[in-house]
């Protein structure tokens, strides 16, 4: 609401026409009341071929509300949306926080359950404990192998670690394939201080899955991965961009 957005400016010291930019911007913001449960059905170009707009259909029938309006009753809110990373799985929504693959009308419903990206390879390497752990689980995470890089690591200065990634051939997965080594070694070797890591798992490419799977399946994995790069670098904090 109006109320809502300028007491955020207020608090963050920000002009309401950047709070309300930014309102307007993300499609999962609002600024007026929707619904108990919000259903979000992808319309992006994967989905709508395998019948996206079939199932809009089915849940309009089923619902009595058209995309962008609210049942009778404010349990459920019906809207399209754009892609959400489940290309692999269409056609695909969101039932509140809820995925939701080869999605119907009655399963949507009825049984939205949770979703978990299957892995279709068959040598796991940064994959190896998916679907091994409970991904909510340290212990569980502790007796797989669990940090024992990150404990290596620290036997080491910055220019080993380095070097062991270069050995490696690790590349970014963004799109740039970008040698991970010549990014370490140039954040270490910077002069400004203090010094972050940032890890982005913002998956905002469509098709890719990359991400999801990981923080889906072996969360604990990321925040590793984020020790040992921050720890080669220098860096006093992390953040992770979602």
């Amino acid at each position: 609401s109006p109320e809502v957005a300028r007491a955020i400016g207020t608090v963050l010291s920000v002009p309401l026409a950047d709070i309300t930019g930014v309102i307007e911007f993300y499609s999962m913001l609002y600024d007026k009341p929707t619904a108990e449960t919000i259903i979000r059905v992808c319309t992006s170009p994967s989905c709508s071929s395998q019948g996206a707009q079939v199932l809009l259909k089915e849940l309009d029938q089923s619902l009595a509300v058209t995309p962008g309006h609210a049942t009778a009753d404010g349990k459920y809110y019906l809207e399209k949306t754009e892609c959400l990373g489940l290309c692999d799985q269409a056609p695909s929504a969101l039932m509140g926080q809820s995925a939701v693959s080869h999605a119907n009308s009655a399963r949507m419903l009825n049984t939205p359950g949770v979703f978990r990206t299957p892995i279709y390879v068959d040598e796991h390497v940064i994959t190896q404990r998916c679907g091994k752990v409970e991904p909510t689980s340290i212990d569980d995470f502790l007796a797989n192998e669990g940090f024992v890089g990150f404990h290596n690591a620290l036997k080491l200065r910055s220019e080993e670690i380095c070097s062991h990634m270069r050995d490696s051939g690790l590349l970014g997965r963004g799109g740039a394939a970008f040698s991970t080594d010549i990014k370490w070694e140039g954040a270490a070797s910077a002069s400004g201080k203090p010094k972050y890591i940032v890890c982005n798992a913002d998956e905002s490419e469509p098709g890719t899955f990359k991400d999801r799977v990981l923080l889906e399946n072996d969360p604990f994995a990321i925040l590793e991965g984020m020790l040992i790069a921050g720890f080669a670098i220098g860096a006093e904090k992390g953040f992770i961009y979602i």
